[in-house]
This record gives C-alpha cells, sequence and structure tokens, in this order.
C-alpha cells in the first residue's frame, strides 16, 4: 500500500504498543529485504459506509470515524476501554483508511487481479464488534473485507485465519452464525488474559456451528 502517512497520525502521547513505530518498521524491513520491488504497490482508500454498514451498526460507525475537540471527548463519545485511545482530529480517518486498504486489497485477490496482498495498516481490527471499539481496534476491517467478498464479490466460502496472541472477539461474534465464514484463532487463554474470549467450547451458533475454531 502507499498512501500510509493519514495511519501514522493516530498517536497517543502516552507509551503505547500500538503506535506509529509498528507500521514504521514493518515497511522499512520489507524495504531493506528488497520485496517491495517485487511487490505491485496499492493506494490506500477510505471504507465505504455502505461496506461497514455490513458488519457494523451505523451508530458506531459514525462515531469512531468523527472528528471531536479532544480525545477526551472521543474516548467518552466511543465508551473506550483504558487500553485504547483515539486522537480527536486523526484516528477516525486512520481507521477509516485501515478498513478501506484491506477491503481494496481483499477486492483485487477476489477479483483475481493479485495473487495475494499484505495489507500494512492501523489502527487494527480484530477486537472491534459490530456496535464496540475495543482493544486498540475501533473498526473491524478483517470483516469489513470479509463481508464485501461474501456479498459483493461473490465469493462463496472465506477462512480467517488469526495468529494474534490474542483472540479476536469481534471476528468470530460477528461471523459465528455464518456457516460460510470460518475463523480459526491460536491465542493465549485463561488466566485473566485479554479479552477473556476464545475457549475451545466456542464452536460457533445456530447454522455457523463448527465454523468458529479456537
Amino acid at each position: 500500500l502507499t498512501g500510509l502517512r493519514p495511519m501514522l497520525l493516530h498517536q497517543t502521547n502516552s507509551p503505547h504498543p500500538e503506535r506509529p513505530a509498528r507500521m514504521v518498521s514493518i515497511m522499512n524491513e520489507i524495504c531493506e529485504q528488497g520485496l517491495d520491488k517485487r511487490c505491485k504497490l496499492v493506494p490506500t482508500r477510505v471504507a465505504t459506509a455502505d461496506d461497514l454498514a455490513l458488519v457494523h451498526a451505523r451508530d458506531l460507525v459514525d462515531r469512531a470515524t468523527a472528528t471531536y475537540p479532544t480525545d477526551e471527548a472521543a474516548t467518552a463519545a466511543l465508551g473506550l476501554d483504558s487500553d485504547t485511545y483515539f486522537s480527536a482530529s486523526a484516528s477516525g480517518y486512520a481507521a477509516l483508511m485501515s478498513a478501506g486498504s484491506v477491503t481494496e486489497l481483499t477486492t483485487r485477490v477476489a477479483q483475481g487481479e493479485l495473487r495475494n496482498a499484505l495489507a500494512v495498516t492501523r489502527p487494527p481490527g480484530h477486537h472491534c464488534e459490530s456496535h464496540q471499539a475495543m482493544g486498540f481496534c475501533l473498526l473491524n476491517n478483517v470483516c469489513a473485507a470479509v463481508a464485501v467478498a461474501r456479498k459483493r464479490l461473490g465469493v462463496g466460502r472465506v477462512l480467517v485465519f488469526d495468529w494474534d496472541v490474542h483472540h479476536g472477539n469481534g471476528v468470530q461474534h460477528i461471523f459465528e452464525s455464518d456457516p460460510n465464514v470460518l475463523y480459526v484463532s491460536t491465542h493465549r487463554y485463561g488466566g485473566g488474559f485479554y479479552p477473556g474470549t476464545g475457549h475451545p467450547s466456542e464452536v460457533g451458533t445456530n447454522e455457523g456451528a463448527g465454523t468458529s475454531v479456537n
């Protein structure tokens, strides 16, 4: 992806593990290894309201993509947990760009333009629920991309493989009753480890029983 600067502006003044340096480090390594010369760089884009509405309540989309007078006002409006921050003038646009860019690359792969793709984006998304931002995540970029592939591009079935040390509660809950989306997550569970979901007994619900694998 090119045009990453708006996602670097999503930041806070206090020390935080989800910071711009994560993206910078990844891009530096890609360039140092010469992988950028073997790739087709794709421009970033913002997500559309219609795409986000496939997985999120409109109210959350409005609040998570707005600008605010202060960071504190944004935190209150979104009901964010203590681990999640919002830069009043920058985070909403960064979240839109992160979700839109993951969806763009997914679209190009699904349509056969690209064989595979890597989206270097932030903020991340897998903790964000349909109605609530949480766990560093303001919008669920992976879920938006999956929903677009399924409902707009005609992709029959999708596998989401999540190897984060934390369980992607948002991805599981958004698709847990969908028989055509298989969510496989390897993560640490128990002992109060965030977010507390993802027990092996959580296997999906209704028609989606068996499509959540923890």
